[in-house]
């Protein structure tokens, strides 16, 4: 009996190393600046080579994930969507990226990928 309790038990904690994203066809981007004292929100549409290139960058990192039920407020929240129905969001708060109910730290390099794709090709 003893065995099989610990058996679900790591059979639990591994369950929540991996994340995968859920399948999207839009998004959104969320910036948050303070102009005068003041939050501003600005908010534009992820183009088709954006949701791609997220697409591949969360397939290529769905392992090193945990359970995290913390919200952080950052500077930019990602909204996915697939047929106009939310289906997942993430930030990116220093080292750490929150996707749904998960987080995972990341590396500079990460960090810096993730950045690139999401200013786009024009901004």
């Amino acid at each position: 009996m003893i065995t099989r309790i610990l058996l679900v038990m790591v059979c639990a904690l591994l369950a929540g190393c991996r994340f995968e994203m859920p399948a999207f066809d839009a998004g959104k981007l969320e910036q948050h600046t303070t102009v005068d004292g003041r939050d501003r929100a600005v908010l534009t549409d992820l183009t088709q080579e954006q949701l791609e290139a997220l697409a591949g960058w969360f397939a290529a990192h769905d392992e090193g994930w945990e359970k995290s039920y913390a919200d952080v407020g950052a500077r930019k929240f990602v909204y996915l969507s697939r047929k106009g129905a939310s289906v997942a969001y993430f930030n990116l708060s220093g080292d750490t990226l929150y996707a749904a109910s998960y987080s995972r730290k990341v590396t500079a390099e990460e960090r810096l990928a993730l950045e690139t794709i999401l200013a786009g090709p024009n901004r």
